[in-house]
């Protein structure tokens, strides 16, 4: 089943805005849409078990998260932008 980034567009547009853990976790996505660094109170984000073989340079905006779970991804690179997570 390969899902559409439209969908996690949909879901950032649906979900409130103070949500602070989203698990989207085997849904084989093959890209995370730059509209997820809306949930700018988001600390947990889990991705394990996808496609993705990049992340957008918005996650950097995602200042609250302290646990990003990226295991079992195809990522070639990650943007140098995410080294501003602390």
């Amino acid at each position: 089943m390969q899902a559409d980034p439209e969908i996690i567009r949909e879901i950032s547009k649906s979900i409130r805005e103070n949500v602070k853990s989203l698990y989207l976790g085997g849904y084989q996505l093959s890209s995370l849409p730059k509209e997820i660094a809306n949930l700018t109170k988001l600390e947990m984000l889990d991705l394990r078990h996808n496609q993705l073989t990049y992340l957008p340079k918005e996650i950097a905006r995602l200042t609250r998260l302290t646990m990003l779970n990226l295991r079992k991804n195809k990522l070639i690179r990650l943007p140098n932008e995410i080294s501003w997570l602390t």
